[in-house]
């Protein structure tokens, strides 16, 4: 292994990708035993761990946004039934390896963009961290920043009416505990139920730290009269003293139940 990153660390514009076939995964590796064969890949996740929200969304032939689309990993998925993908990452890196897994699948009805959402249009200061997937726009609770960057930063609101897009089938967000900024900025698209379903990562231990409420997210959803569930289905229910470190949840419009 050492030999190979020698080699490949000589060689711009040459990366190393992994592919599980039986998970059908393709992967940028790091340098590192686990970024090759990821110890206990066989356990559940405590976030993307969706094999039951088919039984639960149907975003077929309709748009998708994945806000926070990071190395691909779930823009490819999407891909396969959507009538077309808009990912947004900002952080340099993984924007690259979004594309790399654009380009090496073929998924022509994917597009990426290099920014950020949330609930203003403008620039922010961006912080990368030493992990690929805690990279955001303030405080997190795990990982050191190395560097930081501005970078423009959009509302959905806004995108939608720039780019005519007048409803979407399915929003992803995993923003590394700013998913109640992305909400804010989607206020019209939530209020009018333009948004089918919503699939979203709660970060309570973020919202700590960022000193805003902890179930911000929720309340701005249910505020909007959607209903919130797990990806398994069931309701979400939780209290202040019990609550999850990290989960995905489902938001699902109260209209179409």
């Amino acid at each position: 292994m050492k030999v190979i990153k020698k080699h490949v660390d000589k060689q711009d514009e040459f990366f190393v990708y992994t592919y599980h076939r039986g998970k059908d995964l393709l992967n940028p590796i790091t340098w590192k035993a686990r970024g090759i064969t990821p110890e206990n890949s066989n356990q559940p996740s405590e976030t993307n761990d969706w094999g039951l929200i088919d039984n639960i969304i149907d975003y077929q032939d309709k748009i998708v946004f994945d806000v926070g689309a990071s190395l691909g990993v779930t823009v490819y998925p999407f891909s396969k039934k959507a009538k077309e993908v808009y990912a947004f990452e900002p952080q340099a890196d993984n924007f690259n390896y979004l594309n790399d897994q654009i380009k090496i699948r073929g998924l022509t009805n994917v597009k990426a963009f290099n920014f950020a959402v949330s609930d203003f249009n403008g620039e922010a200061d961006f912080f990368n961290r030493e992990s690929h997937g805690v990279h955001s726009l303030g405080v997190h609770n795990v990982g050191k920043v190395v560097s930081s960057n501005k970078t423009k930063v959009v509302t959905l609101d806004s995108f939608c009416a720039e780019n005519d897009i007048d409803r979407i089938g399915l929003l992803k967000i995993d923003v590394e505990g700013f998913e109640a900024d992305v909400l804010k900025g989607s206020e019209k698209q939530l209020k009018n139920k333009l948004i089918d379903f919503v699939i979203f990562e709660f970060s309570p231990r973020i919202h700590k730290l960022r000193n805003i409420p902890i179930d911000e997210p929720i309340k701005i959803l249910l505020k909007n009269d959607y209903k919130i569930v797990t990806t398994k289905g069931d309701k979400f229910v939780y209290d202040d003293n019990n609550l999850p470190k990290i989960c995905d949840l489902i938001a699902i419009p109260n209209k179409i139940i």
